[in-house]
């Protein structure tokens, strides 16, 4: 009867120490399994302020692609300012060679 006993405490303190190794295994997994997820959590609000980065860029390039018509537009209104000053300066000028001319001609009659 004694080796009996002695024999199944000998078995259980197997299954308790195999027990205790499962629960420290499952706990060294649980850390392991922890560490990506707070890295994934980093990468997440890594991702979130990119994001935000992205729309931050593409309302500035609306931005630019505005002020860039609104230059061209500037520009075409500026060039048909230029080509009115220089169709009115070559009018100006047409108008005096006239007006010399005709004084010329009329210094010779009198």
């Amino acid at each position: 009867g004694f080796n009996m006993y002695q024999s199944i405490k000998n078995h259980l303190n197997i299954i308790i120490q195999e027990t205790v190794t499962n629960i420290s295994c499952i706990t060294n997994n649980n850390q392991l399994l922890s560490l990506p997820f707070t890295q994934l959590e980093s990468h997440f609000k890594k991702l979130s302020v990119l994001r935000s980065i992205n729309e931050d860029s593409e309302r500035l390039s609306n931005h630019l692609s505005n002020v860039k018509n609104a230059c061209n537009l500037f520009q075409s209104v500026l060039q048909s300012f230029r080509s009115n000053i220089s169709q009115r300066k070559n009018t100006i000028q047409t108008e005096c060679k006239a007006a010399i001319d005709s004084e010329e001609a009329l210094s010779t009659v009198f």
